[in-house]
């Protein structure tokens, strides 16, 4: 799942930059695609706070998860080594 969320962090970049090469180019032709390229901007900016926000937070979740897993197998007498857990 944060794979998927790197992906579309990867996506908004690439609308992000898209976005400044359309509007330093096409100042002169059209307002409407300058507007446009400006929307684009300010949300995929948005966006890419917002998704930045969710991988770190998910990332402090994974790890608490893992931390809690080795706790359990702690306190249940296993070794982390019988299982795949780095």
């Amino acid at each position: 799942m944060m794979f998927n969320l790197q992906l579309w962090l990867t996506l908004f970049f690439l609308i992000a930059g898209s976005s400044v090469v359309v509007i330093y180019y096409a100042k002169a032709l059209s307002l409407g695609l300058v507007i446009a390229a400006y929307v684009a901007l300010v949300i995929s900016i948005c966006l890419i706070l917002l998704l930045g926000y969710v991988l770190y937070k998910g990332r402090q979740n994974v790890e608490r998860l893992i931390a809690n897993f080795r706790d359990n197998l702690h306190e249940a007498g296993l070794s982390t080594k019988d299982y795949d857990v780095k």
